[in-house]
């Protein structure tokens, strides 16, 4: 649809890419984008492989994270490959003109000198191959995950060392508030243009929002949900409480027809609690964490149970965590076994396992350690049922190694039997990264098992 407002966006990004890229002396494109924009430019990078997009140049979206400047360009060069490979195994939509693509990477193409040299020199070999009248710019969006500014540096300067085919280009994303690139585009300043977004989603989601018919209860509902949500990010009180009332009288009104209403009722009341939790107003935050778990009990019965279940166990998560942070420890244990209770019922072990943490831990620092060691026993246990990777990219590290360490343990649960559950997924220095969680060297070791 023309006048949609999220893809007059998205092509006023490819006019200013267009623009971009066919500057004489550019060869790298950097979008500088606001924090709240950084989503946007990954859709946008994603829109950019569409085939009905008015943009002039060929994308190759490269994802490779970033480990060293060493290994870089070969983790690039392996990911460019399998696109290929995947571009003439894939069977085609009719009207695609298909081509095969014989082009071969060669791995011998490396300065020791220049950690881009792999990279670059294969990447100008495939643009020739594959446009060799250079008529036509082939861009390499990468997206450099977890690179610091130093490496970005070293890399990108040794990129433009090298010498790139005059058409292919470099595009890369900064976030302003935590820029990586400044360096690069002050050192190359004519091989480096900045393009610096205006977006306005906030205003997009809102004109997108006000495009329904009006006479719709739902096209009317979101749009002031759309101005509530954006006046919580703004900070506006009056405009969240004027929009969060609009929001509330429609939910109501439709409720007698509907008993999905009740879901968004919910949803207005959490907007409204965690509103209140970023001001630090922990008291109205409460209060409106009631009238969610108010509402989320109504849902019983009366929406899909599972739904049901589990929005009440996420209500009584959002008020233990308020009651937590006022010094309110008993309320907050209380809120956690009933969130434990509601998140079993529907099967979700992740959460399931989450709110019996919180429980055992505030039971714990009560000093109610039969309490606190039964929730840690019956979260241990949900290892039988969670998926690997939820249990280690979860805070289930957090209950083992609480657990380990418990007095009385042993009686229900011996050091035997523990491992036998854990050095399937941990490894068997499953005790040293346990107690690395929440580190880089956690993370490390988690991408290494991938």
């Amino acid at each position: 649809m023309e006048n949609n407002p999220i893809q007059q966006r998205m092509d006023g990004l490819v006019r200013d890419w267009t623009n971009a890229i066919n500057l004489p002396s550019v060869k790298i494109v950097r979008i500088a984008a606001a924090d709240d924009e950084y989503a946007t430019i990954e859709d946008f990078f994603e829109y950019m492989l569409a085939i009905n997009t008015n943009q002039e140049d060929l994308v190759f979206l490269l994802k490779s994270q970033f480990e060293d400047v060493e290994t870089y360009s070969e983790h690039l060069l392996k990911e460019v490959e399998e696109l290929v490979k995947t571009w003439n195994e894939t069977e085609k939509p009719s009207g695609i003109v298909f081509e095969k693509i014989e082009w071969v990477a060669d791995y011998n193409l490396v300065e020791k000198e220049n950690k881009a040299s792999l990279f670059i020199k294969n990447m100008n070999a495939l643009a020739n191959y594959l446009i060799p009248e250079k008529d036509v710019i082939m861009s390499l969006v990468l997206r450099m995950y977890f690179v610091e500014a130093k490496e970005a540096d070293q890399w990108l300067g040794d990129a433009l060392k090298c010498g790139m085919e005059e058409h292919l280009r470099i595009g890369i994303c900064d976030k302003q508030s935590e820029p990586v690139f400044d360096n690069v585009k002050s050192i190359y300043s004519k091989e480096v243009h900045n393009i610096v977004p205006n977006l306005d989603m906030d205003g997009a989601m809102e004109e997108l929002a006000a495009m329904g018919d009006p006479t719709q209860a739902e096209n009317v509902y979101r749009k002031h949900l759309t101005r509530l949500m954006n006046a919580v990010k703004k900070r506006n009180g009056k405009k969240v409480e004027e929009e969060a009332k609009k929001c509330l009288e429609i939910a109501s009104k439709n409720l007698k027809e509907d008993n999905n209403w009740l879901l968004q009722i919910v949803m207005v009341y959490t907007i409204l609690y965690n509103e209140q939790l970023g001001n630090k107003n922990y008291e109205r935050g409460i209060y409106f964490a009631g009238k969610a778990i108010e509402s989320a009990f109504f849902c019983l019965g009366r929406v899909p149970q599972e739904a049901a279940f589990r929005l009440v166990g996420q209500t009584h998560l959002g008020r233990g965590g308020l009651y937590l942070i006022s010094g309110k420890m008993k309320e907050a244990n209380a809120d956690y076994k009933v969130a434990a209770e509601h998140f079993k019922s529907c099967k979700d072990h992740l959460m399931h396992c989450e709110s019996l943490r919180l429980y055992a831990e505030t039971a714990e620092n009560m000093g109610e350690k039969e309490d606190a060691l039964e929730g840690y026993l019956t979260a241990f246990q949900l290892i039988d049922v969670m998926d690997q990777d939820l249990v280690k990219g979860s805070t289930f590290p957090m209950i083992i190694k609480a657990l380990y360490s418990f007095s009385g343990r042993k009686q229900f649960l011996s050091d035997k039997k523990m491992e036998e559950k854990i050095v399937p997924i941990f490894g068997e220095n499953w005790l040293e990264m346990i107690n690395k969680f929440g580190t880089k060297d956690y993370i490390k070791y988690q991408l290494e098992l991938v």
